[in-house]
């Protein structure tokens, strides 16, 4: 384990291209309330092969599904397994914050924060696992409201601030 974090790089091109596409991503998920594959495709391909380039083939594991799924493995590609580690984790609490913060707004308080246990637990168990990121739109599709949750917004906070955190540890 010590070796995943010994190898948690700062190269600043992968992470441009990863605050970038999240920042795209999230305009388009605040808008269309989707992630198109448009964007999540050529975002993987380039990724895997920077990541073969680079030698760090390994951070695009936790994908498929949703639209926000892929770009997370997108991303993985680009940022290596360690960091996208380090991303994943960020991500996960930007969306429990974005949760509470929208159901704080929408005084839907108490059905938000079950969802996101929900999520929060179902998504640690799957990661534990090795199955990836868990489809946050089986759940979600039966209340069109409750998905109205950009997650691609959560996903730009997450991809910042730990591009932040990993300058910060190295510098």
């Amino acid at each position: 384990m010590s070796y995943l974090w010994t190898h948690i790089a700062v190269d600043p091109l992968p992470w441009a291209v990863a605050i970038l596409a999240a920042m795209v991503a999230a305009g388009i998920d605040v808008t269309t309330g989707r992630i198109p594959n448009l964007l999540t495709v050529p975002l993987l391909v380039g990724g895997i092969v920077w990541s073969v380039g680079a030698g760090s083939v390994g951070g695009a594991l936790a994908g498929g599904g949703a639209g926000d799924a892929k770009l997370m493995a997108a991303l993985g590609a680009w940022l290596g397994l360690a960091n996208s580690i380090v991303v994943l984790v960020v991500v996960l609490v930007a969306g429990g914050v974005l949760a509470v913060a929208l159901s704080v707004a929408r005084r839907r308080v108490s059905e938000v924060l079950r969802g996101v246990r929900t999520i929060f637990l179902s998504g640690l168990v799957r990661i534990l696992c090795g199955c990836g990121l868990p489809d946050q739109t089986s759940e979600a599709s039966e209340n069109t409201q409750a998905r109205n949750m950009p997650y691609g917004v959560a996903i730009f906070a997450g991809v910042s601030l730990a591009a932040v955190g990993v300058w910060l540890w190295h510098a």
